[in-house]
């Protein structure tokens, strides 16, 4: 005569296998036991009626390789930018000078190029405008240096 189920639906098929230290062993067969089941009857019971705890992995998920560097070359930067608010140092006044006159003077060159142009159209002349190497040559004469002697 079969053994009766212990289970009220149908029969169960499907076979879950999990392995386990020795130790947990004992303790898994201790605790069958004293609930008087064996130890599948009370995996079953954790896996169908209790509660199953996820932990973490310790292991983080590896980055990506370019991801990381784009972050060191981000760290870097922010790196310098402290450097710089950190050190008080004022600012490169020669440099800033030198680029603020050379934006004047394309400014003013760009502006006279301009006015040239609108002066040729009110003549009528329809000649083409000097190209900025031909205003440069006009406007600087090259000299021979003179000898220390």
């Amino acid at each position: 005569m079969p053994r009766p189920r212990t289970h009220q639906l149908a029969a169960r098929t499907r076979a879950i296998t999990v392995r386990v230290m020795p130790s947990e062993f004992a303790r898994l067969q201790a605790e069958a036991a004293q609930a008087g089941a064996s130890v599948s009857g009370l995996a079953e019971r954790y896996i169908t009626r209790g509660t199953v705890r996820v932990e973490a992995s310790r292991m983080p998920a590896p980055l990506d390789p370019a991801l990381i560097a784009e972050l060191k070359r981000i760290g870097n930067n922010l790196n310098q930018i402290a450097h710089a608010l950190n050190s008080n140092l004022p600012p490169d006044t020669l440099s800033t000078a030198g680029n603020l006159r050379d934006l004047i003077h394309t400014l003013m060159r760009d502006e006279l190029l301009l006015q040239r142009l609108r002066d040729a159209k009110e003549r009528g002349d329809d000649s083409a405008p000097a190209s900025p190497r031909q205003e440069f040559q006009r406007v600087v004469s090259v000299r021979p240096s003179r000898s220390q002697g």
